[in-house]
């Protein structure tokens, strides 16, 4: 009876770890930082490297890709949260990347 009840303790640990959650490909990597003071670039220059570098955003955790924007001197804000859009204002500024999170997870980025 007890070798039957380890072989069942047994089996049901292996049988739990397959269902365990796939191991992350490793930590998120905060992607090269726009080119925002090189020699009085144009503003569209600036919203064109902006937005570049924030398009490599969608997909990270909320707080991995907020501390890469403000990482990179860009101003952090969230338009949207769980399907709810926020009031905002609608100044433009080309150092904003403007976020809506999904279950912590960036799902769309914009400049302005």
């Amino acid at each position: 009876m007890k070798i039957f009840l380890g072989l069942s303790a047994a089996t049901l640990t292996i049988l739990l770890a397959g269902c365990s959650p796939a191991p992350s490909s490793g930590p998120e990597t905060c992607p090269a930082a726009p080119v925002t003071d090189a020699m009085s670039p144009s503003p569209d220059d600036v919203a064109e490297s902006s937005l570049k570098f924030a398009q490599q955003l969608v997909g990270f955790s909320e707080k991995t890709a907020e501390s890469c924007v403000t990482g990179a001197g860009l101003v952090w804000r969230v338009v949207g949260r769980d399907g709810e859009s926020f009031v905002v204002t609608q100044d433009y500024n080309p150092l904003r990347v403007n976020v809506v999170i999904e279950i912590s997870e960036v799902t769309e980025v914009r400049i302005g």
